[in-house]
């Protein structure tokens, strides 16, 4: 079996529809139309990190397949396939999990447009009302815009000279390591360019496509201030997990906190507490104090940061074992941790895993951190969230001994230019 073979199998749980003892159900009945290579149906909760949870699978037998879903408390999942999912791709399906039925109608290739959700509840209501918008008023828009930008990376028009030259190189090697420096060098050169980064006929379809979708938030914005509700509450923990510039991060707090944190049927929902959550990683960067955290050991016991700090400047590290770009990260630390140690310089790990420590040990073992780690198992504490992290490729954070943020994701070079300064060597 292929190695994203034995991931997907490790990740998702088959069942046939399930049967929960909450009080109130969601039944979810599923059509799938022309999606010959797609076996199973696999479902996740809206948000969470299937590296953490994995999916829940079901069988599609003649182009149908269901889920019961406990909905004592109004929660979205999402939707996708097996032959999405072996491929590493990712397309978002969205429903409500709400006392009753939901029928799900999924096309193949193609034909995703014709995608829809079938329900007469509260959250899926306004769910499918924003949807019906942006088929029929903004999707129309995007489409030639869509097939352009297809059309420019099918001719390989998408890069400036140069990172087109790297980006050569990348799909030309057959060997890991060397594939995985050279992303080192073209996340570096992607950062250091910017916009020059790609063709002048890419950031054309680029703008036109985000003025686009601007406009679009801009009327999604207006219906979750104007219809608080599950699905805005929703709306608002997705734009601050997934964070993006053509969402003002500023204005989903504010509505957050004026219309939604007090509002009594939504304030005890259990998205209300992961909002602020992910609010207060908006706070990690540099020149804030960074918060005096518990971290836990393995072994259950825990530390508070100032504590570990002990007045020294450190690295919090977020890394996990499963996150190759982490144990990288983490790897080009060692060289400084050996180099300044005796000044009192600290790396602060903090592992995210799943099920058990096992993994964490190994990874630990086969790089050499010569550091201990804490753990977040099965996000516990949510200590990425908390960090600003979400469900990216964990993060580096770098504190003065007073526990001032003085970096966010530095490089090797700018912590030891750091480290130098302090130390006065």
């Amino acid at each position: 079996m292929k190695a994203k073979g034995l991931l997907f199998a490790a990740l998702v749980t088959f069942c046939l529809p399930q049967i929960v003892s909450s009080q109130q159900k969601c039944n979810v009945e599923g059509t799938v139309i022309n999606r010959p290579k797609s076996k199973y149906a696999l479902m996740i909760e809206s948000g969470r990190d299937f590296r953490i949870t994995g999916f829940k699978g079901d069988t599609i037998k003649n182009g149908k397949f269901s889920f019961t879903i406990p909905a004592d408390t109004v929660r979205q999942y999402e939707i996708m396939f097996d032959d999405e999912m072996s491929n590493g791709a990712w397309r978002t399906r969205k429903f409500f999990a709400e006392p009753g039925t939901v029928k799900l109608v999924y096309h193949g290739e193609n034909e995703e447009n014709k995608d829809h959700v079938e329900a007469t509840t509260p959250a899926n209501l306004q769910l499918i009302a924003m949807q019906r918008l942006m088929a029929e008023k903004y999707r129309p828009q995007l489409e030639p815009l869509y097939a352009a930008m297809d059309s420019i990376y099918d001719h390989n028009l998408a890069y400036s000279d140069e990172a087109a030259s790297l980006y050569k190189k990348i799909r030309n090697t057959s060997d890991r390591h060397e594939r995985d420096s050279l992303f080192e060098i073209w996340n570096k050169l992607r950062k250091t360019l910017g916009d020059k980064f790609y063709s002048d006929a890419h950031n054309d379809i680029d703008a036109k496509t985000k003025r686009i979708l601007q406009n679009y938030y801009k009327e999604q914005t207006a219906f979750i201030k104007a219809n608080p509700g599950i699905y805005g509450l929703t709306v608002l923990k997705d734009n601050l997990l997934y964070e993006s510039d053509l969402k003002d991060t500023g204005e989903q707090i504010s509505i957050f906190d004026e219309i939604y944190a007090n509002n009594p049927g939504l304030a005890t929902h259990p998205y209300t507490e992961e909002i602020r959550v992910l609010t207060d990683g908006k706070a990690i960067v540099p020149g804030k104090r960074y918060p005096n955290l518990k971290f836990r050991r393995a072994d259950g016991s825990s530390e508070e940061v100032l504590s570990l700090l002990g007045g020294k400047p450190a690295v919090i590290d977020l890394w996990a074992s499963w996150c190759g770009p982490c144990r990288r990260h983490s790897m080009e630390l060692i060289p400084l941790y050996e180099k300044y140690r005796g000044d009192g310089f600290k790396v602060i790990a903090v592992a995210r895993e799943s099920g058990n420590t096992e993994e964490m040990e190994a990874a630990m073992k086969a790089d050499g951190y010569p550091w201990e780690s804490f753990v977040d198992l099965n996000d516990r504490d949510s200590i990425w969230r908390r960090n600003g992290a979400g469900n990216a490729g964990g993060r580096i954070i770098l504190v003065d001994g007073r526990g001032i943020i003085k970096a966010v994701d530095p490089s090797a070079e700018e912590i030891e230019g750091f480290l130098k300064e302090e130390f006065k060597h």
